[in-house]
């Protein structure tokens, strides 16, 4: 009989398990700004402000939309906040009009920034976001407008306080 019962959980739970593990690798895509899309923080109509902007997605299916990089960062590192985020997005420096930043959405944990350059977005200074493998593409942002290079990773830290 405990045979059975096992046999049979095995059959009912496993196929279970295996669908919730998918969901939580569906990473949903980067959504396109509309003219009505407004900034999670202060309700600014993103499309109305210059530089690149973002949106984080979380697990229960809200998506917010911030009208530049410095401010998602912020909800970012707040505690227990990382576990509920699915995707994070920024648009790249390189392939946007920085007056009119539409499109060019990538993964904001897969890239580089230029933080501290003389470039302002909607809300003054402002992190400009580049492809890892487009460096070339950073470093000439960084010779025209300055700043200093950072990965995802060393930003964080550098705003948690730990990398003074």
């Amino acid at each position: 009989m405990r045979a059975k019962r096992v046999i049979y959980l095995a059959v009912v739970l496993i196929p279970l398990l295996a669908g919730c593990k998918g969901k939580e690798r569906e990473i949903p895509p980067p959504l396109p700004i509309k003219g009505e899309t407004e900034c999670r923080i202060d309700g600014m109509i993103l499309l109305n402000y210059p530089g690149p902007k973002a949106q984080i997605h979380y697990r229960d299916g809200r998506v917010d939309f911030f009208c530049e990089t410095k401010e998602p960062f912020q909800i970012y590192i707040q505690p227990g906040r990382r576990s509920e985020i699915v995707a994070f997005y920024v648009q790249d420096a390189a392939r946007i009009d920085w007056k009119d930043a539409r499109g060019g959405w990538i993964d904001a944990r897969e890239a580089i920034y230029v933080v501290g350059s003389s470039r302002k977005g909607s809300m003054g200074p402002t992190y400009a976001p580049f492809r890892k493998d487009e460096k070339d593409k950073a470093v000439a942002f960084m010779k025209r407008y300055g700043g200093r290079l950072m990965t995802f990773d060393e930003l964080i830290k550098w705003l948690e306080g730990r990398d003074e």
